[in-house]
């Protein structure tokens, strides 16, 4: 005997939508193995769960009909050993599925799509006090479908998916731990992080509720760091700029709200992975006062071909720089020159080469002025 489901309103039943639904069902799906994987920028989520269906024994037909949700990637998975999954047709109706079942009774499936109108954004509150920097994140996950969803795991996943190419995230690694009814561990930590391939996972441990047309509010761990302040003099321009190192788990981009100083400010978080070093640079106008002039450019000599074509010069450059620190805490101010040659060459030991720049730091105390010189020789090759 073949039976045929419309699968749209299993769907709504697999999320505790639809009573209509559940009468389909001789058991509704546990809601602790319902999980929602919301992709950044995508205006995607993964939906997924574990369901049991009545089969008849032979041959089963199970329709999806041709809706939004499931004219994509679908994933249907039979979670018993003695199932068979016989064919997969496209049909004007939908998609129809054939499954083999060798006798009478529920069985366990895997049923997972993708459902259009959800994303994610992550705001961090940070507060700098001296050298310690910490950060309050909040993850802000918006449903603009018109699903809603009751006592599901939720997961935020960042990265640039191919969506062609990459299978249904979390199905196969948790399919044969549900078949077992089994439910995955809960993260001992507010937040569970995971890494797939260049992804990575962020799991919230609590079940939530997830209405259509709302925006959840998550707020993971407070994390603090060891940060250096200093100013940073390049192309002309001082700015303030907070380096720090990520020795915890990667923390995703987003918008990060600054205070420090009794001041606010608002600055793009490009996130950072663990054992990533990062440098932030803040739009706030700069304490301590830098004036560069070029004091002297010559070229000392001229190198010639055999038949006396110039070929480039042997120059010397000296730059002067005056800086002040008119405050009254002490600053540390880096200098950062462009080089006139991508070449490594010697400079002055006060200065480093780095990248084709010369730079150096220097600590000035409150109301301090100073004068610095670098000087260097390169070859100056005619164009």
């Amino acid at each position: 005997m073949k039976n045929v489901l419309r699968f749209f309103l299993l769907a709504c039943c697999l999320f505790g939508l639809s009573p209509l639904a559940f009468a389909l069902l001789a058991e509704r799906v546990p809601p602790e193995n319902a999980r929602l994987t919301v992709y950044r920028n995508a205006n995607l989520a993964w939906v997924e769960g574990v369901f049991r269906l009545a089969l008849s024994s032979n041959e089963n037909r199970l329709l999806f009909p041709q809706q939004e949700s499931f004219a994509g990637r679908l994933l249907l998975r039979p979670l018993a050993e003695n199932l068979e999954l016989v064919k997969t047709e496209k049909t004007p109706e939908g998609t129809l599925i054939t499954v083999r079942s060798p006798q009478e009774g529920e069985y366990p499936f895997l049923l997972g799509f993708f459902l259009h109108g959800f994303n994610w954004d992550e705001v961090y509150f940070a507060h700098l006090e001296g050298s310690t920097l910490a950060i309050a994140p909040a993850v802000l996950v918006e449903n603009k479908s018109q699903e809603g969803f009751e006592n599901v795991t939720l997961s935020w996943l960042s990265g640039s998916p191919i969506f062609e190419e990459e299978y249904a995230l979390k199905a196969e690694a948790e399919a044969d731990t549900m078949a077992m009814g089994r439910v995955p561990e809960s993260a001992p930590a507010p937040i569970q992080m995971e890494r797939v391939s260049e992804y990575e996972i962020y799991t919230f441990p609590e079940k939530v509720d997830i209405p259509r047309q709302t925006v959840l509010q998550v707020f993971p761990e407070v994390r603090t760091f060891s940060v250096e302040r200093f100013i940073r003099y390049q192309n002309e321009r001082a700015q303030s700029v907070l380096s720090l190192e990520n020795q915890g788990e990667p923390l995703p981009a987003g918008t990060m709200l600054l205070t420090l100083d009794d001041t606010f400010c608002e600055l793009a978080f490009p996130g950072i992975r663990t054992g990533q070093k990062l440098e932030l640079l803040l739009p706030l106008p700069s304490p301590v006062s830098v004036t560069r002039r070029l004091s002297e450019y010559f070229r000392e000599e001229a190198h010639f071909d055999k038949d006396r074509e110039l070929l480039d010069f042997v120059s010397t450059v000296t730059i002067t720089f005056t800086v002040e620190n008119p405050t009254e805490e002490e600053v540390t101010l880096e200098i950062r020159e462009n080089l006139l040659s991508s070449e490594t060459i010697p400079l002055p030991p006060e200065w480093r080469w780095e990248n084709a720049q010369a730079v150096t730091r220097l600590t000035l105390r409150p109301g301090e002025e100073k004068t610095l010189t670098l000087s260097y020789r390169f070859k100056e090759v005619l164009p």
